[in-house]
């Protein structure tokens, strides 16, 4: 199963969710979206970002797993020096 995922490898996870939500809250009042996050429990798609250190990312990806998922989308969010950094670490 394809499942997309947002991630970012930061020192400061709550600065870049804050960035999301700035940038992507909206998608929470899309019916359809909304329909989703309700299923999940989540308040908005902030919510939906793995984001940590590479301890915290590798965590959040598993779970991806543990869901069934077998092949990961991977969208590096954040800074371009955090893009790289998440990029680097899906590249080994």
């Amino acid at each position: 199963m394809f499942a997309p995922a947002m991630v970012c490898i930061t020192s400061d996870p709550d600065r870049v969710r804050s960035e999301l939500e700035a940038q992507m809250g909206f998608a929470g009042d899309l019916a359809a979206y909304r329909a989703v996050l309700d299923r999940q429990g989540l308040s908005g798609v902030h919510e939906l970002l793995i984001a940590g250190d590479e301890n915290e990312v590798e965590k959040g990806v598993e779970r991806f797993a543990s869901a069934g998922a077998t092949d990961l989308a991977i969208i590096p969010m954040g800074t371009p020096e955090e893009k790289a950094r998440t990029f680097a670490f899906f590249s080994r």
